[in-house]
């Protein structure tokens, strides 16, 4: 069995798995001690988060760019998006008779940005999904991107 090691200078005892794996969303009032928590490990040389999972797409930007994606850029840190899609708003499902083309939607190039997370109901979503392994946008195309969700 795996001894327990002691947290830093706490009290705490933790196994040292409990330290790895992937950090789903932080709050604004969580940065510092998120950033703590990431000096801690290197500090103590324990196993330390690699990937992030914020709320963040082209509606929603501001939930994760600026400290969080700062934060995430200067540790190494890669982000993994959910609702890369907004809850199905980029891909035209709110507008009848409007076809978006989804993975341009969600596949903006983003610093730190290393697989948006997006899920499919129907087998006839999952192509236009696939696709965006595939996709290179252009400077123009990200650009564009850029001005209309500002």
């Amino acid at each position: 069995m795996t001894a327990l090691r002691q947290l830093g200078s706490s009290d705490l005892e933790v196994f040292p798995l409990a330290l790895g794996g992937n950090v789903f969303g932080w709050t604004a009032d969580e940065t510092q001690s998120f950033e703590d928590s990431l000096d801690l490990s290197d500090r103590e040389g324990l196993a330390r988060y690699v990937a992030v999972q914020p709320y963040y797409n082209l509606v929603s930007r501001d939930t994760y760019e600026g400290s969080r994606r700062d934060i995430a850029s200067r540790t190494g840190l890669a982000a993994d998006p959910y609702y890369a899609l907004a809850s199905g708003f980029l891909t035209g499902k709110y507008r009848a008779g409007t076809a978006v083309d989804s993975p341009r939607a969600q596949g903006a190039a983003r610093p730190t940005v290393a697989a948006p997370i997006a899920s499919a109901r129907t087998v006839d979503q999952l192509p236009p999904l696939l696709a965006v392994a595939e996709l290179e946008l252009t400077e123009a195309e990200v650009a564009s991107l850029t001005v209309a969700s500002a």
